[in-house]
């Protein structure tokens, strides 16, 4: 489970995007200004307690993702020391192919996960599509077990 929140499988050159849409309102999270920091765009992906946006910092330009998680909803089915555990070990990690942590911010009733931005997809995205040619999953492997590896070795298991 660990690996799925913080994996990212280099599926083409990794390149950064500059340039999100960003429409104005304040009534939903797309379009609006995160704490100041944060021009919140379309939305990546979501799933039952978390929604990923992605972003633009104000003082740099640079995209990241933001994954944003309503407290109530993991306090209520018990995941809050899942998510104590996953911004623990995105903190203590580095590496290629583990998307890193920027920061973390919270109000009341939201986390927000910074992470740096990474284009192409997940590999459950490209998996799901077909057989994948010898080379792309070879290449993908590597980076897997790379990554494991690298959890392993700073006792993440």
């Amino acid at each position: 489970m660990a690996l799925r929140l913080l994996g990212r499988i280099v599926t083409k050159a990794v390149k950064k995007e500059n340039s999100p849409e960003s429409p104005r309102s304040p009534k939903t999270p797309q379009g609006s200004v995160l704490m100041d920091k944060y021009d919140l765009g379309k939305l990546l992906g979501q799933g039952s307690f978390a929604k990923v946006y992605l972003a633009r910092s104000i003082s740099t330009g640079e995209n990241v993702a933001i994954k944003v998680i309503d407290k109530e909803k993991i306090v209520k089915s018990g995941l809050a020391g899942h998510i104590k555990r996953e911004i623990s070990i995105l903190r203590r990690v580095r590496h290629p192919y583990i998307v890193h942590l920027l920061e973390v911010m919270a109000t009341k009733t939201k986390i927000y996960i910074v992470m740096e931005y990474v284009r192409g997809g997940d590999l459950l995205g490209k998996v799901s599509k077909g057989r994948l040619r010898q080379g792309v999953a070879r290449s993908y492997f590597q980076q897997l077990i790379s990554s494991v590896s690298f959890c392993h070795g700073r006792g993440v298991y």
